[in-house]
């Protein structure tokens, strides 16, 4: 899970480093049918807080590859794709 939460770190800072504006929402799906919903927004202290919109997880947890979509409020929208070989940015 940490290195997913890594990926997903990095992730967020590129879109910011692109460009992209918060707040962002983030699906992620992954080949089994574990999703998450989560919507990223600047917080009172400068850091960016998460909050959980949606949550399915199977009992065998996440498969790769899992696929990510994040949208920002002025639609941007970039696809990540994680899987076995690394990280993919579209």
């Amino acid at each position: 899970m940490n290195d997913l939460s890594e990926v997903l770190g990095d992730a967020l800072q590129q879109c910011l480093d692109h460009g992209m504006q918060l707040p962002f929402i983030m699906a992620a799906v992954s080949l089994n049918g574990c999703a998450v919903t989560v919507r990223f927004e600047q917080g009172n202290d400068e850091e960016v807080e998460a909050t959980f919109l949606a949550e399915h997880t199977e009992v065998s947890g996440g498969v790769m590859p899992i696929n990510i979509m994040v949208t920002d409020h002025i639609g941007e929208a970039v696809r990540i794709k994680i899987d076995q070989d690394g990280t993919t940015f579209h």
